[in-house]
């Protein structure tokens, strides 16, 4: 897999990190958790790869909704971009997902299967290309109630569907908590690592959750 496909992959999973399947929205319960709740998602990331000093960007907006007992329907896009050196990359991403999850006391165990369409385009001085692919996506993580806050941690994988494409796989903690009864903030910092050589960074996300 060439570079810029590679670059591609981690900035779409600045995206997933940006509105990933750790969803936690807020009840008017004591739970702090927001899985089974109905909410829209907006996010901003910071991409820091590794062997260069140039930082990507990325943007999300996203919407769960529970569809039935301990199962949600996450819907998302995700938009990012880099430039590095003379090379400047820009990802669009949108993807859905199933997300069912069970409830041991106060602690929420969930597992995610995701199914998205990407498209980029490249430009390197006067020479541009453009990709797209569709992909897929496997994620699992733990919902942790921690006081006012919400932990989770979680662990997920995306590639495409073609033969010559190559896989991330995505290593990232959330903390979350709740503004109000309807807004909530949250931080992700998570670790990317592009299968093969190459294409491991650090993305950290801010976002906000509007419950409706």
């Amino acid at each position: 897999m060439n570079l810029t496909k590679k670059i591609s992959l981690v900035l779409a999973a600045v995206a997933a990190a940006a509105t990933s399947y750790a969803q936690s929205t807020p009840a008017a319960t004591a739970s702090t958790g927001l899985l089974g709740q109905r909410y829209a998602d907006v996010s901003f990331g910071v991409l820091d790869p590794h062997g260069t000093s140039d930082c990507g960007f990325g943007t999300g907006l996203g919407v769960n909704l529970p569809i039935a007992t301990n199962l949600d329907a996450s819907f998302n896009y995700g938009y990012s971009r880099l430039n590095n050196g003379g090379l400047k990359l820009r990802d669009h991403s949108v993807n859905a997902a199933l997300i069912g999850y069970s409830t041991y006391g106060s602690v929420k165990p969930f597992f995610g299967l995701g199914l998205g369409y990407e498209w980029s385009k490249a430009k390197f001085g006067a020479f541009t290309t453009k990709d797209d692919s569709a992909t897929w996506a496997l994620g699992a993580g733990v919902e942790v109630p921690a006081g006012q806050f919400t932990l989770t941690p979680s662990v997920s994988y995306v590639d495409g569907f073609e033969n010559n494409t190559t896989g991330a796989y995505t290593y990232g903690v959330e903390a979350s908590t709740w503004l109000s009864q309807k807004v909530a903030g949250y931080v992700d910092v998570s670790y990317v690592d592009v299968v093969g050589r190459g294409g491991q960074s650090w993305v950290y996300t801010i976002g906000a959750r509007l419950r409706f």
